[in-house]
């Protein structure tokens, strides 16, 4: 499938999409995907040799057949509507009917900032772009190189990153790591986060509203005696070390290989176990359990 055959299809998708009513998050999250894959198709489009392209922003302003339409980024292109088809709200229509304020996706050739259309959807992805506004967010990874306080500074990591970004966290920051709560002194120069937030391009600053410690897994195995048991929470210990053993998804056996659950264990039971460790974390993820010291 060409580029503007795939743009033609991605739009066509999209337009069905923002047809739909957004009450949660959820639904929202579908419906950015689709849009998110228009936009990218729209951006690898835009580029191309064969000169057609498409961009989508916000009227500001028409005069005459000339319509000054402001783009998600900022920029703004001068829009030549003379020869377009335009369609809104899925009916065709005229220039006369695009005011200021509305939400347009056009397609034509592109020379810099001005675009010479060949057709205008008007109004297509309103309700996708209000529910954007309302629920979507950046998002960036990076590894910490510096921690001031509440806030911390990431170094970029792939495409989304282009330079190094301040992150601001407060009282409604919520962090993780490794599925749990954490907190801001878990969060140190070297350790990779991801983080969900709003961008201020302007100061390269992130407001922060998720945050979560990137940690790497690995497979172990430790032999160790329980000293204590909360809920799914096992504490094993052996001559070197003391581990916090999380069995919520771990499958138990007793010796004689018969399953069983974590209410089967007691102080003092000899235990195999098998899970992923976080590195230089003392808590393993257990997958499998073996009781040896009694069989069930």
């Amino acid at each position: 499938m060409s580029k503007t055959s795939k743009l033609k299809a991605l739009v066509a998708v999209a337009v069905v999409a923002s047809a739909a009513t957004f009450s949660s998050p959820t639904q929202v999250s579908a419906a950015v995907e689709t849009v998110s894959r228009a936009h990218h198709a729209i951006v690898r489009t835009k580029h191309s040799s064969n000169g057609i392209a498409a961009v989508s922003g916000t009227v500001s302003g028409i005069s005459g057949n000339t319509i000054t339409l402001t783009a998600q980024n900022g920029t703004t292109y001068s829009v030549d509507a003379s020869a377009a088809k335009i369609v809104k709200n899925k009916t065709s229509a005229t220039l006369s009917e695009v005011v200021a304020g509305d939400t347009l996706v056009v397609r034509g050739t592109v020379s810099g900032n001005n675009v010479t259309a060949t057709a205008i959807f008007d109004g297509q992805f309103q309700k996708v772009w209000s529910a954007i506004k309302s629920f979507a967010h950046d998002r960036f990874i990076g590894s910490v190189s510096s921690v001031n306080g509440s806030s911390f500074t990431i170094s970029s990591q792939g495409r989304k990153l282009s330079t190094s970004y301040t992150v601001n966290t407060d009282g409604t920051t919520v962090i993780k790591k490794d599925g749990q709560n954490a907190s801001l002194s878990d969060i140190v120069s070297g350790v990779k986060v991801r983080v969900t937030g709003t961008l201020a391009s302007s100061t390269n600053t992130v407001t922060a509203k998720e945050v979560t410690i990137v940690t790497l897994h690995r497979s172990t195995s430790i032999e160790g005696s329980v000293t204590a048991i909360s809920g799914n929470t096992l504490t094993v210990s052996n001559a070197t070390s003391t581990y916090s053993i999380d069995v919520s998804r771990a499958k138990i056996f007793g010796s004689n290989n018969v399953k069983s659950s974590v209410s089967s264990i007691t102080t003092g039971d000899a235990l195999t176990i098998f899970g992923g460790q976080g590195e230089g974390s003392s808590t393993i993820n257990a997958k499998i359990v073996r009781d040896t010291s009694k069989a069930f």
